[in-house]
């Protein structure tokens, strides 16, 4: 009787970690797809820095580090959503208008964040120095 408990229990532990690593890939999924290419335009940014004989090394070293990245936002992900919220999420990502959100969103980040810039030096900017002043 004991062994069938046992077995079972282990069992159970197995197939919870395996519903906690696929909760993680979706999880994983959703980020990436949130991100909407934020962290290729920041790479972009930063690599306009660097000498043209390393952009292709330093490029392909800074997406290398982007998997522990994401799998550190995973973790807060998971302690805010559950796995009901995430495969909603899924699904509104999988939709139509989900979809269009996904292709859009690169492009409304470069923009933004132009217009963020600009006001940042013509509005923010003054404003900081002013109260810096006092």
């Amino acid at each position: 009787m004991k062994k069938i408990i046992f077995s079972l229990a282990f069992i159970s532990i197995g197939f919870a970690g395996m519903a906690q690593e696929e909760y993680k890939e979706e999880t994983l999924e959703v980020i990436k797809i949130q991100s909407g290419g934020q962290f290729e335009a920041l790479i972009d940014q930063f690599k306009a820095g660097i000498p043209d004989r390393n952009k292709e090394a330093f490029v392909s070293e800074v997406k290398a580090e982007l998997p522990a990245l994401y799998e550190q936002l995973a973790d807060i992900y998971m302690q805010v959503y559950s796995k009901e919220d995430i495969d909603k999420i899924m699904d509104f990502y999988n939709s139509p208008i989900g979809q269009k959100i996904q292709k859009q969103t690169p492009k409304l980040l470069e923009k933004s964040t132009l217009i963020g810039q600009q006001w940042g030096m013509q509005k923010l900017q003054p404003i900081i120095t002013k109260y810096r002043q006092q």
